[in-house]
């Protein structure tokens, strides 16, 4: 099969530069996704997309870099042409076709230097209509430690497997607190707060900022359409956001429940929908914000937040699913009901919280206000129903044994009653035989005096 890439000859590329780069002027491509591209993404030709970049070093004072400016300067002009004139013989794409299009504008924007900078000062931020911008963000994203903190954190505070079996974000999500308290439980709470505000995953945090929902941000590296369906090239998807608190006691089980605290479904997201919150964006609320409000005595609480991609339109969902309910919230039933697979999360983050005297106030409102009951307070059972209720299965063997020990040795000492008893009567019974006896024995021998 006939590759449909072009071969590129280097050999003319490498030559003594006889130019100045005192300042150049260079212009940014996108490529495009299909052939309705949206009105925000630049074309080839928008003058908006032009960029002055200035060489560290002046011409002609190191030969090696002046070369390596105009090797990479010449490959770059022929791999635009080579780009332009591939388009121009594929008007209307197929998708296989389109990706080969992409890669090879991402291969002209790769390794040039102007973009290399103004990823470095920007991380691609407002330049997401680039290809080579999302490349380099999804890159910096998985090999620089983002992901990884985000992984570790998942792992070592056990969101897998309490909540899903498994899980690969492939989207960066990232959470704001819109205004974080000066005042923190600890030193390390307010290190985990950068100064925009952004929150550390995992790190621990005080609830009283969140009685609104704070800002939640997903970039998207990929067009929704190529995680759906490699076969469709629609640049926007449908998204839906949960915030689950998988420590919410359960008095019942005597144990802990998920509670879900927000639920928005069919939002809409592009790959340049990287500053959108999502809690504004447009979507359905099924279930309304209810502010975190850790319990006293309930020990830390794990806020996670988890964002779906949709594999299907919220028409298709079948009716027999009711309602969604806060309490005892399963995830995993979630996605099943819906035809969803645990590897449709794409995006997660989550903090942790607890109670404390400075939100004492706070958090009995919260419970007052959202769930009409006052906050319960939670502490360590009395020896007695720590040993005595409930009991653990050992627990319960022995006490059978003893109840069982105690109903037998309860029988014997009535069978031994019995017998002494019996005893008795006959003991009574030999004392009158033996008196008459004597007296019929007298009676013989004439010696009797009635």
């Amino acid at each position: 099969m006939k590759s449909v890439y072009p071969r590129l000859s280097l050999s003319t590329h490498i030559r003594t530069p006889n130019i100045s780069h005192r300042s150049t002027t260079i212009r940014l491509y996108a490529s495009s996704t299909t052939t309705s591209t949206p009105a925000t993404e630049l074309s080839t030709s928008d003058p908006s997309a032009e960029l002055t970049w200035t060489p560290v070093l002046p011409p002609g004072q190191n030969l090696a870099y002046d070369t390596a400016l105009s090797f990479l300067s010449s490959r770059r002009s022929n791999l635009l042409k080579i780009l332009e004139a591939f388009r121009s013989a594929h008007p209307n794409p197929s998708p296989d076709v389109q990706a080969k299009i992409d890669h090879l504008s991402l291969q002209a924007d790769i390794n040039h230097p102007p973009l290399r900078r103004l990823f470095r000062q920007t991380l691609g931020q407002g330049h997401m209509h680039l290809p080579v911008m999302r490349h380099l963000a999804e890159r910096h994203w998985t090999r620089e430690g983002g992901r990884d903190l985000l992984m570790q954190r998942i792992e070592t505070l056990q969101i897998v497997p309490d909540l899903l079996p498994e899980v690969l974000p492939t989207s960066s999500v990232r959470l704001v607190f819109t205004s974080p308290s000066l005042d923190s439980v600890t030193d390390a709470l307010n290190k985990s707060l950068e100064k925009n505000g952004t929150v550390e995953p995992g790190s621990i945090q005080r609830v009283s900022s969140l009685e609104t929902p704070p800002k939640l941000h997903m970039q998207i590296f990929h067009h929704p359409s190529s995680l759906l369906n490699p076969s469709s090239r629609l640049p926007e998807g449908r998204y839906t956001l949960l915030v689950i608190d998988p420590d919410s006691p359960n008095h019942s089980s005597q144990s802990y429940s998920p509670r879900l605290h927000y639920l928005k479904r069919d939002i809409p997201l592009t790959v340049l929908s990287g500053g959108v919150d999502l809690f504004q964006a447009e979507g359905i609320e099924e279930v309304k914000w209810e502010p975190p409000a850790p319990a006293e005595g309930s020990g830390n609480h794990r806020y996670v937040f988890v964002v779906i991609q949709q594999q299907a339109a919220a028409s298709s969902i079948p009716e027999t699913i009711g309602n969604v309910a806060r309490n005892n919230f399963d995830l995993r039933t979630y996605l099943n009901e819906r035809g969803w697979k645990s590897s449709d999360v794409v995006g997660m983050t989550l903090f942790r919280a607890k109670w404390t005297e400075e939100d004492d106030e706070y958090i009995r409102r919260v419970w007052k206000e959202h769930r009409g009951e006052e906050m319960p307070v939670y502490g360590k059972p009395p020896k007695e129903l720590k040993y005595g209720y409930p009991l653990n299965a050992r627990q319960m063997e022995r006490e059978r044994e003893i109840v069982e020990m105690m109903g037998t040795f309860d029988d014997d000492m009535d069978l031994e009653g019995q017998v002494s008893e019996e005893k008795e009567q006959l003991t009574d019974v030999d004392s009158e035989v033996k008196d008459e006896t004597v007296v019929m024995e007298k009676s013989s021998k004439g010696k009797l005096v009635v």
